[in-house]
Parts: C-alpha cells; structure tokens; sequence
C-alpha cells in the first residue's frame, strides 16, 4: 500500500487530497483511489506502479486545475518532477 497527502491552502478553503495505489493480487494490477475532504474515489488501474502513479499524479493535476488552483497545480508538477 502506498499513500500521499497534498494538502492545500487557498485563502478559506483548504482541500485534503490523499493518493492511494493498491496492488490487486486477483487482477495484478495496481488499484488507484483519491480522496479528496476524506471521499475516496476509485479512479481506476494500471498495469505497474510507476503508471499507477503517474495516473494519481495527473488526477490531482487536474483537479486542482478544474478547482482554479493552478498555482497549487504547478508547484505539485514540480515536486513531482524533480
């Protein structure tokens, strides 16, 4: 099991992202879940864990982005990147 928080901040509202990878035994694939204000969604699978990852990774993006948090977003591609 593999977990990570972003928390963000923007002005009042504050979003508790959580990114979770679960490796399947009966699929063999790695299970992908975000929760976001502790709702956790399942967001789909992937084949290994660095796609799995990646998958996570782009969710958030993309959230944050649609949340117009893009600053939020961009340091994260950093952080991601680096």
């Amino acid at each position: 099991k593999y977990s990570t928080k972003v928390n963000h901040t923007m002005t009042t509202i504050i979003a508790a992202i959580e990114k979770e990878i679960v490796y399947s035994r009966q699929t063999r694939d790695y299970d992908l879940f975000i929760t976001i204000d502790n709702q956790r969604e399942y967001i789909g699978s992937a084949p290994n864990h660095h796609e799995a990852e990646e998958r996570c990774n782009a969710y958030v993006f993309q959230y944050l982005t649609d949340t117009h948090t893009h600053e939020t977003a961009a340091e994260l591609l950093m952080q991601e990147a680096a």
